[in-house]
């Protein structure tokens, strides 16, 4: 007796429907035939989440100040600020999961496609995007010719990001535009921020932070680590929280890059 209910329970799911019963064959057969329609309609969603993507990356670019001003100046009325903020929250929050995926998707050809055609972004050719890296409001973003943007690195193109030609942002660059006023008591962003301007061939090494406003200068280099927060030298070495010249870069630079990337990275 001992052994047969212990045959039961083996047999037995968790709700208690053994599995070679009808009603189990029905559930694993309904549970597989959800699984496969949602893996066929993946394309699908992707797709439409493309197609959102285009059209709000066009209407921002064209609008986005028009919008930034009206929520201001609607601050009075929490009922329209309301809806205006959650408005702001869908787009922003589609975009930037579309970005994301699109980060992750393995061949450099086809996520190139989709940052200049969906998203907006502004890249000269030979351009080089590495897997996982996330770039936001790419539309505000442009890169020079022959520029490298490792894998891991941010971009936060919110108040505008100019890259030089041949600039090199290795593993894990995070690049701000936009942030918060620490006094403000409603943690309000108004009035912060400003562009980032990267000069052509300077180099930031793995792991550099660059705050907003900040300018860095030709040929300058970042070492791992830093945080830059103002403007940098010209084929300066700087390194440090906040990052400060510790010495001269040779000025006579006239490596290029071509565009090379490894294999669906």
């Amino acid at each position: 007796m001992a052994g047969e209910r212990l045959r039961a329970r083996k047999a037995a799911r968790p709700g208690g429907v053994p599995l070679h019963s009808g009603a189990g064959k029905r559930h694993a057969g309904v549970a597989g035939r959800i699984a496969l329609a949602a893996l066929a309609l993946r394309p699908a969603f992707f797709g439409l989440g493309l197609a959102a993507s285009a059209a709000l990356s066009r209407i921002l670019k064209r609008k986005e100040e028009d919008l930034r001003r009206m929520r201001y100046e609607g601050e009075g009325n929490s009922e329209f600020t309301d809806r205006l903020d959650a408005a702001a929250r869908m787009v922003n929050g589609t975009l930037r999961y579309m970005a994301v995926r699109t980060g992750r998707i393995p061949s450099h050809a086809v996520r190139m496609f989709l940052y200049r055609k969906v998203f907006l972004l502004g890249a000269e050719k030979d351009v080089v995007v590495h897997h996982g890296a996330e770039i936001r409001a790419a539309y505000k973003i442009r890169i020079g010719e022959g520029s490298i943007i490792g894998d891991e690195a941010k971009l936060d193109g919110r108040r505008g990001i100019d890259i030089g030609r041949h600039v090199n942002l290795s593993t894990g660059v995070w690049i701000w535009t936009l942030d918060h006023d620490p006094q403000s008591p409603n943690f309000s962003s108004r009035g912060r921020g400003g562009r980032v301007t990267i000069g052509d061939r300077a180099w930031l090494s793995a792991g550099a932070v660059v705050l907003p406003g900040s300018a860095i200068g030709e040929g300058a280099v970042v070492a791992a680590g830093s945080v830059v927060t103002g403007d940098l030298e010209p084929y300066s070495i700087n390194a440090g929280v906040p990052a400060r010249k510790v010495g001269e870069r040779n000025r006579d630079l006239a490596y290029s890059f071509d565009g090379s990337h490894q294999p669906f990275l």
